[in-house]
């Protein structure tokens, strides 16, 4: 089972090239009575056979229904913050081969400057941490520093 759960580091990554890409989609001119352009966040899609929600996609869809295509997917953008570089990698192969329009893919890899290492049996930390009835704050967690 994988569950993925986006952070706050996660998202404000999205976040802000979602503002701009938006400013962006806003300069171009286009007629905006036949063809609509949205950004999605953490928006589901069926590619192939598999279930996958990006982080951010672009879709354009035929709102006169001209067409009885289904919106065209021009954008995808996934961040690895906690999963494997070559998870997120076969996660964008699936893309490509799966959505026939597909433009741009952003990739983004956040790595910690130095990995977590858990406090080791009987050290202070993990004294002390053992001896709490209650788990801490965000706010006291941060005090202790």
């Amino acid at each position: 089972m994988i569950i993925e759960l986006a952070s706050p580091v996660h998202e404000a990554l999205f976040d802000d090239l979602n503002h701009t890409l938006a400013r962006m989609l806003d300069e171009i001119p286009y007629d905006q009575n036949i063809v609509r352009a949205c950004i999605h966040m953490n928006y589901h899609l069926l590619v192939g056979r598999s279930s996958l929600t990006p982080d951010m996609v672009i879709s354009l869809m035929d709102i006169q229904g001209t067409t009885d295509d289904d919106p065209q997917y021009v954008l995808i953008g996934e961040c690895a913050f906690s999963e494997q570089k070559m998870h997120l990698v076969e996660k964008l192969k699936k893309y490509i081969r799966g959505l026939p329009h597909l433009v741009v893919i952003i990739m983004v890899i956040v790595e910690e400057d130095s990995s977590y290492n858990a406090p080791t049996k009987n050290s202070d930390a993990w004294t002390f941490f053992q001896g709490l009835e209650n788990m801490l704050s965000q706010k006291d967690f941060l005090a202790l520093q």
